[in-house]
């Protein structure tokens, strides 16, 4: 297989939530893309095996990934790119309670993304930044910019952005005691997710099943 067919496949097999595969595969484009000299699959290998790490909760290695894929990105000015990881750097750090610079990172990616047609990337970082807000317990300002997010996500093609937005909101809105508003914007997380990746991402389902339980 060429570096675009095993980087096809690593993507398959994290939707599918076969993460070690996916490692394996994305190490396997990298590797096979620097003799092809496809520079782009290099990088968002790295920037997906950051992605994983992430959501393994290895942040320490969540974050040399992904600073590998945002020099190999900055090298052949892929801006928009260089703005996604900026966003996965931003929530490694809010995993880590560094919430000032997390804040940093996602409002620089927010302000490279204004500029760019990915709508859907625009608002996810916009809904990220409203996560690390209502941590610091700005919540009325972290729901009017998860708002913003979700109008720029419902603008482009990114679905499954809009079910990771509404389950946030979801947690803003259960703050700030809107326990109705809540539970229909957690609802729409289903509803959506179930509409752009049937078959995949089962944890994060049962993940909002959970919480829909608790209303």
């Amino acid at each position: 297989m060429n570096a675009r067919q095993l980087f096809n496949r690593a993507e398959d097999e994290r939707g599918e939530e076969k993460l070690d595969q996916a490692v394996t595969s994305y190490h396997q484009a990298k590797d096979v893309s620097k003799k092809e000299g496809d520079d782009w699959v290099s990088a968002e290998s790295s920037h997906m095996v950051g992605v994983i790490f992430y959501q393994r909760g290895e942040y320490d290695e969540a974050k040399k990934a992904l600073e590998i894929a945002y020099g190999e990105f900055k090298v052949i000015k892929d801006f928009d790119l260089m703005a996604a990881t900026l966003r996965d750097l931003g929530l490694v750090l809010f995993e880590q309670k560094d919430y000032q610079e997390a804040e940093k990172y996602l409002e620089e990616s927010i302000k490279s993304l204004k500029n760019s047609s990915l709508k859907g990337h625009l608002g996810i970082s916009q809904v990220k930044l409203g996560k690390v807000l209502g941590a610091q317990g700005k919540l009325k300002e972290a729901e009017k910019i998860i708002e913003q997010g979700i109008e720029n996500i419902e603008k482009s093609p990114e679905k499954f952005f809009a079910s990771l937005a509404y389950f946030d909101l979801s947690g803003i809105q259960k703050q700030l005691g809107k326990e109705k508003e809540a539970q229909g914007s957690m609802e729409k997380s289903l509803v959506v997710l179930d509409q752009a990746a049937a078959g995949k991402h089962d944890s994060r389902r049962e993940k909002i099943k959970k919480e829909l339980e608790k209303f």
